[in-house]
């Protein structure tokens, strides 16, 4: 019995304080190890995805995206928006005296493959006046990186059209309407100023700007462009053409395509 008391107080001396202390701080440090380098790893590996790109992004960082990526984008933003922006565009020209068409003025819908030339022209103006008139800058410049087809050449240099000089300029004068004259009906297989359907729904107009002494002809092209997501088109300008150019058709109302 004696023996037994004398162990006793030996086995309690094994798990002193400081012992206790001793194991408990290391295995605090080894824990703590174990999930610094977890997270040293994991920061090392791990790369945080960057913002999505919307119609509100930078210029430069909207036209890394594939045209259709970015008309997937435009779409959604231009239907929702579309009312406000052709209310705001006829109020500024009839405000201007600059109005030529009576109500109802017609307008496109996005998507509408049966659409007639003034309600493409005019979906289009409505637009187009937004994006460089009242739009921020990025804004602006994405959305007419969306309405002008990447194929489209405007000026006598035959350039895809500098968005940068035209969102913002300062020029507040509304878009002049465009009066439609002539038009051909819509196919799917043809071509207008180097421009080839390729199976899209297009359509040549001739229109008429500022009707009067200095009025000026003009046909545009338009085709039925398409994003990604099902069902997401629009109507987007590609080929424009000035009386005169040798690219002008004649008698588009009977041009069917081949």
């Amino acid at each position: 019995m004696a023996k037994r008391s004398d162990e006793e107080p030996g086995r309690t001396s094994d798990w002193s304080p400081g012992r206790v202390h001793w194991w408990t701080t290391t295995s605090i440090a080894i824990i703590g190890a174990i999930v610094g380098g977890t997270s040293l790893i994991l920061n090392f590996f791990y790369q945080p995805s960057p913002p999505p790109t919307t119609i509100s992004s930078g210029h430069s960082e909207f036209m890394k995206l594939s045209y259709s990526d970015r008309i997937d984008r435009c779409v959604p933003y231009i239907s929702a928006n579309l009312p406000a922006w052709q209310d705001r565009w006829r109020t500024a020209l009839d405000g201007s005296g600059g109005a030529r068409q009576k109500p109802p003025v017609p307008f496109a819908g996005l998507g509408d493959a049966d659409a007639r030339g003034q309600a493409i022209v005019n979906t289009y103006l409505a637009v187009v006046n937004y994006a460089e008139k009242l739009a921020p800058t990025d804004e602006g410049e994405n959305l007419l990186s969306c309405i002008y087809a990447p194929v489209l050449k405007m000026d006598p240099a035959q350039r895809y059209p500098d968005v940068e000089a035209l969102v913002g300029s300062g020029n507040e004068t509304p878009k002049a309407d465009n009066i439609v004259v002539a038009e051909s009906p819509t196919y799917t297989q043809g071509e207008f100023a180097g421009v080839t359907a390729e199976g899209r729904p297009s359509k040549i107009v001739e229109v008429v700007i500022r009707p009067g002494p200095s009025e000026a002809h003009r046909q545009l092209g338009f085709a039925l462009v398409s994003g990604h997501e099902q069902g997401v088109r629009m109507w987007a300008l590609n080929a424009s053409v000035d009386r005169g150019d040798p690219q002008w058709m004649a008698d588009i109302p009977r041009y069917r395509g081949f």
